[in-house]
């Protein structure tokens, strides 16, 4: 790590003084925050998590769901264990118990890619972290890589009657935005449509022992 990334990391905080966490489902509850210090370490991530995915020994690829790089921990990159440290803080200051992550992973789209409705087993919290958006959305295709989360157990995707799901409950992501939600609750990224790469960032997150 050169002296000039040492300064940098040095000069931020974990958790800013200013952080605020806001709500954007109540039942279950579900939180985002921005982190306005981003460009400092989203660079260094963005490169390495690009030359990792040609390097190959930490990808899964999977048919127009892109590629996962696994085991952030496994990265060698001081700027992505900072992160992990804010995902840490994140589970404690909305939980009020000691983090354990289970699982890290990098997800890269490019145009087309999707991530059909899904959970995760075996956890408790998920947490994505925004690192690149890529191209915005466009009045063609306005859902173009969002994240949204589809659950007839919220209630806020059932507004009209219980359990019957008609409404998508989804929050704003841009680069340095990182949401908190149940491990439970069926979530998906809508096909994106952009020619600059996307990726997030993405942890599995339970209690320590």
């Amino acid at each position: 790590m050169s002296s000039e990334t040492e300064s940098k990391l040095d000069d931020l905080w974990v958790w800013p003084q200013t952080q605020k966490v806001q709500k954007f489902c109540e039942e279950p509850l579900m939180v985002a925050t921005d982190f306005l210090d981003a460009a400092v370490v989203n660079k260094k991530i963005y490169d390495r998590v690009l030359e990792l995915e040609e390097e190959g020994s930490l990808v899964h690829t999977f048919a127009n769901a892109g590629s996962k790089v696994r085991h952030i921990h496994k990265w060698d990159c001081p700027e992505a264990s900072f992160l992990e440290d804010r995902v840490k803080y994140l589970f404690e200051y909305i939980t009020g118990q000691k983090a354990q992550i289970d699982l890290g992973w990098a997800n890269v789209s490019r145009k087309h890619d999707y991530l059909a409705g899904h959970s995760h087993l075996g956890t408790l919290a998920s947490i994505v972290y925004m690192l690149e958006p890529g191209d915005p959305a466009t009045d063609e295709n306005p859902l173009s890589g969002r994240l949204s989360f589809l659950d007839p157990r919220v209630p806020d995707c059932c507004p009209e009657e219980p359990d019957r799901l008609t409404m998508e409950v989804a929050t704003q992501m841009n680069a340095g935005t990182m949401v908190m939600f149940p491990a439970w609750v069926v979530h998906q990224v809508h096909p994106y449509f952009g020619d600059k790469i996307r990726i997030t960032l993405a942890w599995n997150v339970n209690p320590a022992d």
